[in-house]
């Protein structure tokens, strides 16, 4: 388990997970650490996350469970979308592999 799982209940991690890999995560962009995105579903919810040299150090998103100060599935699901773009961006520096690549977006399938 990374450093910012650690922060997720396991609940929110699965919900997170599923949300992810169907493909629920929208417009993500970063900006110097700080990261948004929008969860796609019956309702959208834009997920802001910041991030300071490699850790999570904040989150915010306008759901019910967030609103009472709690990392929610919605923040977990756009962090697997974080670790896959950034890395993707590891994977296309100088000696980085295609294959590497494939395994590290594999991985989150399990």
């Amino acid at each position: 388990m990374t450093e910012w799982e650690n922060r997720f209940g396991q609940n929110a991690l699965d919900k997170g997970k599923r949300l992810f890999l169907n493909g629920r995560v929208s417009d993500l962009k970063e900006n110097n650490g700080n990261y948004t995105a929008a969860m796609l579903g019956r309702e959208r919810f834009p997920v802001s996350l910041t991030i300071k040299e490699g850790k999570l150090v904040r989150g915010r998103c306008v759901c019910p469970l967030s609103k009472g100060g709690g990392f929610c599935e919605h923040m977990a699901a756009a962090m697997y979308a974080v670790n896959l773009k950034e890395t993707a961006r590891e994977q296309r520096r100088p000696g980085g592999r295609r294959s590497e690549r494939r395994r590290s977006r594999d991985r989150w399938r399990r």
